[in-house]
């Protein structure tokens, strides 16, 4: 089963690490960094923007990693790579949030009150 399948079907809107299949825990390399550290924990529903949204999950577990990432969901993909990265055609101004999009195609649109 895909990321994306496996979100769209069991999970949304929960924190999830993504390792390759060696158990490197990838970082989104298209979010800047905090404090010189790699982003590791993303919300499920983000990798449906990502480049490694086909890839295959071997492994679904929990792992409490360190004091300042909480336990969350590991999902652990078929793939060697050590980085992944949001792909801008996939990110719509009528599929994602707002900020999303103008984060990916680094824009400054803002929204309205429809009230």
């Amino acid at each position: 089963m895909t990321i994306k399948d496996f979100i769209k079907q069991f999970s949304h809107n929960n924190e999830v690490v993504i390792e390759n299949k060696d158990c490197y825990a990838m970082d989104l390399s298209s979010r800047p960094q905090k404090d010189g550290k790699p982003q590791l924990v993303v919300m499920d529903w983000e990798i449906e923007y990502t480049d490694i949204a086909d890839c295959e999950i071997i492994c679904i577990s929990n792992v409490y990693r360190q004091p300042e990432i909480q336990q969350v969901i590991t999902l652990r993909i078929d793939t060697d790579r050590k980085s992944y990265a949001y792909v801008p055609e996939k990110v719509k101004i009528d599929n994602c949030p707002l900020w999303l999009y103008n984060f990916v195609h680094n824009t400054n649109i803002e929204g309205c009150d429809a009230a």
